[in-house]
């Protein structure tokens, strides 16, 4: 799984690119203090970090099959 984004507009890397399933995907991302900064209930890959600052962040994706996955990710500004 990518753990790392760098929003910048160059074309690489500017947003959360899931490779967890190839089902529809629930996306929960939170800040290290446990604040949710992203949902979405059918992730299209397309979260860049867009108010939030540079740091690490913890995700939890889960498919319609009920699997789930659970790790970090670092955007980097």
């Amino acid at each position: 799984m990518p753990n790392i984004i760098t929003p910048n507009a160059d074309g690489q890397n500017d947003f959360f690119e899931q490779r967890f399933s190839c089902l529809p995907v629930q996306l929960r991302v939170y800040s290290r203090w446990g604040q949710e900064v992203f949902r979405a209930e059918e992730y299209a890959n397309d979260w860049n970090a867009a108010g939030v600052p540079a740091g690490i962040y913890y995700l939890v994706l889960r498919d319609t099959a009920g699997r789930r996955y659970r790790g970090w990710l670092e955007v980097v500004k």
